[in-house]
C-alpha cells in the first residue's frame, strides 16, 4: 500500500488518519507505545481489557464490556503493565482516572 493509497477520512487531531499513523512510525509516538490486550469471559459476560504504560511510567487500563460503558483503572508504580494483571471484577472507575 502506498500513501497515495491510503484511505483521507477519519482524519486524527494532528491531520493524519490512523492508517497513515501506523504505517509511518516518524509521524506518530503510537509506533514506541506498547498495549497488552486480554480477553474472556465472567460467567456469561465477554470482556476486553487494554493496558499500556503512560509517559510517566503509570499504568492505565481500560475495560470494555457489551452494554456497558467503558471503565479504567490506573496503578502508579508497576514494573509491568500487561492486560492480564487486571481482573474484570474488581477496581474499575466510571471516570478516567
Amino acid at each position: 500500500m502506498t500513501e497515495d493509497s491510503v484511505p483521507r477520512q477519519d482524519r486524527e487531531a494532528d491531520g493524519f488518519t490512523v492508517v497513515e499513523l501506523l504505517m509511518n512510525p516518524l509521524r506518530s509516538s503510537l509506533s514506541a507505545a506498547n498495549v497488552s490486550v486480554a480477553n474472556g469471559l465472567t460467567g456469561a459476560a465477554w470482556h476486553l481489557i487494554l493496558a499500556s504504560h503512560s509517559t510517566s511510567g503509570r499504568c492505565f487500563a481500560l475495560l470494555e464490556q457489551p452494554g456497558n460503558a467503558p471503565q479504567f483503572q490506573r496503578v502508579d508504580n508497576r514494573a509491568t503493565c500487561q492486560a492480564d494483571q487486571f481482573t474484570p471484577t474488581t477496581g474499575w472507575l466510571t471516570a478516567w482516572p
